[in-house]
């Protein structure tokens, strides 16, 4: 991700649009996920720290999991570094229960493995149960469970790579730009796709010694 003379990148910009959901989506975007500094110049101050991108930030890391990491800067106040620090805390909770359960998913969405029989709901009981020693809410659980769910199904997988992209040719705004960038994209993926058939059908080449 690209950064500015003072190592600032998108997601720092995002912030200041004061738009919660914009930052989050900036973040997973970001080469950065988990860590998120406010870069300081040479007299500790920070352009993108307001009271307002201060607000915006402890709204924002309410519904994003995947922060543990904030450094504010040092006038920060001790209430906003606190409220920051509790959040970063849960999510590392979080990531300590998602990589136990993570294991188990991926046995699940293999068919021969016999946690492929195990329906969703008990999934989630089992996941809760992972919870139990971090006191996560039951509630922030459930969201986490189902992203992680989501993510790992072998669909979602296929997928994903255009859902992201979708999302970038839509911030286009250009009609014929947006075809044009479209229908070359769709054509990249089907000549992968065509690669990937062939080298499964390709039959396999033994060498026989025939002995006269």
């Amino acid at each position: 991700m690209e950064r500015d003379r003072h190592r600032n990148t998108i997601v720092h910009f995002a912030l200041l649009s004061e738009n919660p959901e914009q930052f989050n989506y900036a973040v997973l975007l970001s080469d950065s996920t988990q860590q998120f500094i406010f870069y300081t110049d040479s007299t500790g101050h920070s352009p993108f720290y307001t009271d307002e991108s201060a607000a915006s930030l402890c709204e924002a890391m309410k519904t994003s999991f995947s922060l543990t990491d904030v450094r504010l800067p040092a006038y920060a106040p001790e209430d906003i570094r606190k409220e920051i620090q509790t959040y970063c805390e849960r999510n590392r909770r979080l990531a300590k229960v998602c990589q136990e359960f993570k294991t188990i998913l991926q046995g699940h969405y293999q068919q021969k493995n016999l946690l492929n029989n195990i329906p969703k709901n008990m999934l989630y009981v089992l996941f809760q149960h992972l919870t139990l020693p971090y006191e996560i809410d039951e509630s922030i659980a459930r969201i986490v469970f189902n992203e992680v769910y989501n993510k790992l199904r072998p669909e979602a997988r296929m997928t994903g790579p255009f859902r992201e992209s979708y999302t970038f040719f839509g911030l286009i705004e250009k009609p014929d730009k947006k075809i044009e960038l479209l229908e070359k994209y769709i054509n990249e993926g089907c000549k992968e796709n065509t690669k990937v058939q062939k080298t499964r059908k390709r039959p396999l080449r033994h060498s026989i010694n025939v002995q006269k």
